[in-house]
């Protein structure tokens, strides 16, 4: 009885959403409510429905046809001279003027201007060639037609027409003016079906073509089956313009949080260029969500959206808080999307998309599994200028990153990039031989900015972010002279000379505080340069090999791209540079060099420097394929896309000179449906007895030419297959269509051509730490199978192989219903269990028109 009663509610919300919602759940483009127009107009009525469909037109010469009638038929035409009528027979055609006519047979009295049409019986007794008349681009399908040139007057018997995402099917019809109809016996669907799935029916309505349908009292009707939910009048805005109004909402039953109404509230219209948007939720247990959104557009200018939501979760009963059986929790977001036509500004462009939340807003207010399992926001505001003809440019961004799991925030409260692009000063008017110093290129780069980074439970307290660099800022200059040259004919020599100056606004200062045994820093403001300068030099070229062979495996390419580069960097720990401060860290006198700078933006720890020499070693291998068949030839296809090994050796560093040798390959197979990809770090130098690192190459110590420290192999495999069932119906005026789909039909077989996907993806890693490996492995999957062409299952998972568990497992149902969607979301483990079913109208102005049911974890 409870579910029963329950279900009350949700069918009134339902029913009741027809007049009211439909006029702002249509992506913007929805129209008002104007309840003053009446489904009659004085002395225009409906006609009884006992009253043969005959009209009185206005008979005479003066009512002749006026313009040219362009007319035609298959079979025959003929003329009735003294009634001044033309009879068309068999796929009659008349235009005339903007008004298209065609059907089985048509007659033109061009004395009164009166044209009649109807279909034609086929062999069988069916009609077939029913009316299709066309004014102004609209279509109206009907069984006969009576309608009057000049007076733009008609009687149809029988009515199909779209408005909108609805179509309107009716009995009988008066067409007052060219907009304006009177309908009897009307329904009005979005079912695109002759025979609709369900539709709304009244006695009679009036439709203003392109603006409204107005009825009388109005029943829903499902399946043929007249409901009792009723409206005492129906009206259904089909402007293509927005308007204001009431947002139904929709009705829930969660145990945890009780009877609940969902996304009730108010659209405002403001004006051609932006809405508003309010909705609540409410539940009986206390638990709310307040929501505010605005969308807003200028042609040619910009576009974008912004909303806002605050949520309160109460779960359990108050009563028993002290037992651990209650909880509240307050939730909040801001998310704005800014885009700019790249066309408004050239050299000025504003672009925005912010998110930011609480760690378990979304997890306490969504369902969708790609909200639930964001660890992180981000957040970026920017601002572009350039100056067209000159080399420069300015970024200016406000940016914020967000870790949920760490609950620490970061924000730049501006950042600030000023750029000069490459210029060569020294390049000639292009006259004669080029000298080598015309290749010169400068290029500068300005940056600034003021980072604020803290946990999110203390961004507001404003006295914690002075502490421990909680607030930092500061400004870079970085200028670049680059210059390249051919050497040999064969290889390219790129020299470059970086130099940076950083402004810091404060440094430190370290001593040994005998009381405590510990170095104690004292900060010390005021304006620091912290210069930076280094040089190198890079070598490149490409070497190919090609070697071909007599079988079907026809050739191989083998490109190898060597580049050795040379850095320097000077000592940066000598007094010259005054770096860094020696303090004495112990009390028996043991002292260590610290940076005065550290942990300052814009400001690495420089180092010894020194001179250090790069190697990398890019190789692509291709092969051919002979194919059997002359005419195809060879086919070519990379044997391994990319094979790169890059390591480096630091002259001047007193130990471990050789840095580790970096190892990157990756490639695809069959037509891209598996991939792999490898990253392998591997050192020259050995490890002690505890696993220290030790200054000794890793063969003398260890007994092997390189120890492996890390290895990520991962794999990718894409398969699909089968193919896109169709319903094949046949389609009548309109695109309506004529036989009804069998969503019930037994396959008496498989069909094993069912469109149907499944991806895996591997992943293997391992890291060295001292004499412990930590290994890890996961694999991914996911799929989906269509085994008709309206049903689809899909599931999404994973699984820890070195720990065991599933991760976040998702299993989705659908199933197409024609112009009804079912759907079913099952997250079957985990602390997000929790299931959707929900069954709705497809079309949008309808969406309220629905039932839904989910349980949370707790609820199951």
């Amino acid at each position: 009885m409870r579910r029963v009663l329950a279900l009350i509610p949700k069918l009134l919300t339902l029913l009741v959403g027809f007049q009211l919602s439909a006029q702002v759940h249509n992506s913007g483009d929805t129209t008002g409510v104007y309840l003053s127009d009446s489904l009659e107009v004085p002395g225009d009525t409906l006609i009884d429905s006992t009253v043969a469909l005959t009209d009185t037109m206005p008979k005479g010469g003066s009512d002749a046809l006026r313009d040219k009638v362009n007319y035609n038929a298959e079979d025959s035409i003929s003329y009735d001279v003294h009634g001044g009528t033309a009879y068309l027979f068999n796929k009659a055609h008349v235009d005339y003027g903007d008004i298209t006519l065609e059907a089985g047979f048509i007659a033109i009295n061009f004395e009164t201007g009166v044209v009649t049409a109807s279909g034609i019986r086929d062999s069988s007794g069916i009609i077939q060639q029913k009316p299709i008349f066309t004014e102004k681009g609209k279509q109206y399908a009907s069984d006969t037609i009576r309608y009057n040139f000049n007076t733009r007057r008609a009687r149809i018997q029988t009515i199909t027409t779209q408005e909108g995402e609805g179509y309107i099917h009716g009995s009988r019809v008066k067409m007052v003016d060219q907009s304006t109809f009177f309908i009897e016996d009307v329904s009005f669907t979005t079912c695109n079906l002759e025979h609709p799935h369900f539709d709304i029916v009244a006695r009679k309505a009036k439709v203003v073509a392109g603006e409204k349908v107005v009825t009388g009292p109005a029943f829903l009707r499902v399946a043929d089956v007249t409901t009792p939910l009723f409206v005492p009048f129906g009206f259904f805005p089909m402007q293509e313009r927005r308007a204001s109004g009431i947002i139904i909402p929709s009705y829930t039953d969660q145990i945890d949080r009780g009877f609940g109404l969902l996304g009730g509230g108010y659209y405002w219209a403001v004006n051609d260029y932006v809405d508003l948007i309010f909705t609540g939720d409410i539940y009986t247990k206390g638990t709310y969500a307040l929501n505010l959104g605005s969308n807003y557009r200028v042609k040619y200018a910009y576009s974008g959206n912004i909303s806002a939501g605050f949520s309160r979760l109460r779960t359990g009963d108050p009563r028993y808080s002290e037992a651990g059986n209650y909880g509240e929790q307050r939730d909040f977001n801001i998310r704005w999307t800014h885009k700019q036509d790249p066309k408004a500004r050239p050299d000025l462009r504003l672009n925005a998309n912010v998110n930011f939340a609480t760690s378990s807003y979304y997890r306490n207010n969504s369902t969708n599994p790609e909200d639930i399992l964001q660890n992180s926001f981000q957040s970026s505001i920017n601002l572009a200028k350039t100056w067209q003809g000159t080399p420069f440019t300015l970024n200016m961004a406000l940016r914020h990153q967000q870790n949920n799991g760490t609950q620490i925030f970061t924000m730049d409260l501006p950042e600030i990039a000023f750029a000069m692009n490459r210029i060569q000063p020294f390049e000639g008017d292009g006259i004669g031989a080029k000298k080598w110093y015309e290749n010169i290129g400068l290029v500068y780069n300005l940056n600034a900015k003021t980072e604020i980074r803290d946990s999110i439970a203390a961004y507001s307290d404003i006295s914690r972010l002075t502490q421990q660099n909680r607030l930092r800022y500061g400004a870079q200059n970085v200028v670049g002279m680059t210059w390249n040259t051919k050497i040999f004919k064969f290889a390219t020599l790129t020299p470059t000379v970086n130099y940076s100056a950083s402004l810091l606004p404060k440094r430190y200062s370290y001593a040994y505080d005998d009381v405590s045994q510990s170095v104690v820093t004292d900060t010390i403001d005021g304006f620091n340069l912290l210069q930076r300068v280094s040089a190198n030099a890079n070598f490149t070229t490409k070497l190919y090999g090609i070697f071909n062979f007599k079988g079907r495996f026809s050739g191989l390419q083998h490109i190898i791209t060597p580049t050795i580069g040379i850095s320097y960097t000077p000592d940066f720990t000598s007094d010259f540079w005054n770096y860094y401060q020696t303090v004495q860290i112990d009390s028996a006198g043991n002292t260590e060099d610290r940076f005065v700078y550290q942990g300052l933006l814009y400001a690495p720890t420089p180092g010894q420097g020194g001179g250090q020499i790069n190697f990398n070693l890019l190789n692509n291998f291709n092969g051919k394929w002979r194919s059997r068949n002359d005419s195809i030839g060879e086919k070519k296809f990379a044997l391994l896309e990319r094979l790169n090994i890059s390591t480096a050796y630091n002259f001047q560093a007193d130990r471990f000179k050789m840095q580790p040798l970096n190892i990157n390959t990756n490639n695809t197979f069959f037509d891209g449906k598996l991939g792999f990809n490898y990253q392998g770090v591997f050192d020259f130098y050995g490890i002690d007895t505890a696993g220290n690192r030790v200054d000794v190459s890793a063969l003398d110590q260890n007994g092997k030419l390189l120890r492996n420290t890390q290895n990520t192999l991962s794999f990718d495999l894409r398969l699909s297959g089968g193919e896109k069932g169709e319903n094949k119906r046949a389609t009548g005026p309109l695109g309506l269509m004529q036989n009804d789909p069998n969503y019930y039909m037994i396959y008496d077989y498989m069909n094993v051509s069912a469109l149907w996907t499944l991806n895996f993806s591997y992943s293997y890693q391992t890291r060295v730490n001292r004499l412990k490996t930590n290994v890890t492995q996961t694999l991914q999957f996911s799929g989906s199978i269509e085994p008709t062409p309206n049903w689809r299952l899909g599931f999404s998972s994973g699984y820890d192989i070195e720990n065991g568990g599933l991760s976040y497992t998702t299993i989705d149902l659908k199933r197409d219903l024609h112009c009804w969607e079912l759907s079913v979301r099952w997250v079957p483990f985990g602390t997000l269990r929790s299931y959707t079913f929900a069954i709705q109208a497809k079309a949008a102005m309808f969406r309220d028109i629905k039932y839904e049911q989910n349980r949370r974890q707790g609820q199951l």
